[in-house]
């Protein structure tokens, strides 16, 4: 096991150093942020003033591209998601 230095706040006078005996998590909790899920609520973040209200992983350009003409057709009821309006 790497022993690893980690210093300590002043505590006062009594209390010098310490050791960590074990390093404990909660279960299911994961031992680094969540890289994808952050990846996921910023293009979230972006989309919503399109009017997109939520996306699903995985993220990839078909399905923002989805998302924003799903949100279009809602907001100003164009045709159908998934047709070509008319003319275009």
């Amino acid at each position: 096991m790497a022993r690893i230095e980690v210093p300590m706040p002043q505590m006062g006078e009594s209390i010098a150093e310490g050791t960590v005996s074990k390093w404990l998590k909660g279960v299911g909790e994961a031992g680094t942020v969540g890289a994808l899920p952050a990846l996921l609520n910023a293009v979230n973040d972006a989309l919503a003033p399109l009017g997109v209200r939520h996306l699903d992983m995985p993220v990839t350009p078909e399905r923002v591209w989805r998302a924003i003409r799903e949100a279009a057709v809602r907001k100003h009821r164009l045709v159908d998601a998934g047709k070509e309006p008319a003319g275009g």
